[in-house]
């Protein structure tokens, strides 16, 4: 199973890369991969962060990981542990997909955060 190389949160801007492919040393780009490896950092994102199903989706996040997030630690489990103990106080909270990059192994995903669901009457 592939593994988040690295997951960063600054703002609302969020930064994965992917490990597995290795077009990274031949500097050809390999567009089926990148799509291969969008796919699974939007899965991961909407089951992790939208879903709030912490633990299925840190099943791709490498245990050295480095979080970018100045209020999250570094590694694995202090991400798994941080967010799920946040989502269990904010339970609503979404983040919302505006747009994705992809080059290589790095993907770059601007998201606007919401602490609870939109409610209509």
């Amino acid at each position: 199973m592939k593994k988040l190389a690295s997951l960063a949160i600054v703002g609302s801007v969020m930064l994965l890369g992917i490990c597995g492919t290795a077009h990274a040393q031949t500097g050809k780009r390999n567009l089926a991969q990148e799509e291969t490896n969008r796919t699974l950092v939007l899965e991961f994102y909407d089951t992790f962060f939208n879903l709030h199903k912490v633990d299925e989706a840190a099943k791709v996040v490498a245990e050295d990981y480095i979080q970018h997030n100045p209020t999250v630690p570094d590694g694995k489990e202090p991400f798994v542990s941080y967010y799920r103990d946040f989502f269990k106080k904010t339970p609503g909270s979404r983040y919302c997909r505006q747009i994705i990059f992809a080059h290589n192994e790095m993907h770059l995903i601007c998201t606007a955060a919401r602490k609870e669901r939109l409610r209509f009457a």
